[in-house]
């Protein structure tokens, strides 16, 4: 990303909010939560909440204000698990859904790695939906993606590749959970 790319003013807001006000987004990158490494996040978040999550807001106003999260879902469920009831959030103004997921992709990509088929969707997602890419010819927006995600053009390529296996194959490919075994 070049310095033009970047907002010169962060539409973020640094609030502490209430759990129970906030709900995941259906549509996150992450589709598996592993609880052992849940507990272990939350006996760490027992403590202190170094990073906020990110969050927008979605309906209400006022003291019916409900939020959305963009990325950290797995910080607010270990905020859950601990019996905690506020949460530190950065509230996006944002409301391009393609920019709030290529934030939720690259937040994954430096924190607890997502599924190779996790990550096959979301890089497809990017490559289909987000402004930051659309002028570009195919080539070069997953040149840029690669980029913007610190990977390999190679490693893009391999991931999208994933995506035309068999949804059998793809299913192997996926976290081993009760759902999928």
């Amino acid at each position: 990303m070049t310095m033009q790319e970047v907002p010169q003013e962060a539409p973020f807001q640094l609030m502490t909010l209430l759990v129970a006000r906030i709900i995941p987004d259906p549509y996150q990158p992450r589709t598996y939560f592993d609880e052992d490494k849940l507990d272990s996040l939350a006996k760490s978040l027992g403590y202190f909440q170094l990073q906020p999550i990110l969050v927008r807001p979605i309906s209400g106003g006022g003291k019916q204000q409900r939020y959305q999260i963009v990325y950290g879902e797995r910080r607010w469920r270990a905020k859950q698990k601990n019996g905690q009831t506020t949460i530190v959030c950065l509230v996006t103004t944002e409301t391009n859904v393609a920019v709030l997921f290529r934030y939720a992709m690259l937040e994954n990509a430096s924190r607890e790695p997502l599924g190779a088929i996790e990550s096959a969707r979301g890089l497809q997602r990017m490559v289909d939906e987000d402004p930051l890419f659309a002028a570009l010819p195919s080539t070069e927006r997953k040149a840029k993606i690669a980029e913007l995600m610190g990977r390999s053009i190679g490693w893009v390529y391999t991931m999208l590749s994933l995506l035309r296996l068999h949804p059998d194959v793809q299913k192997r490919l996926e976290p081993a959970t009760p759902a999928n075994q």
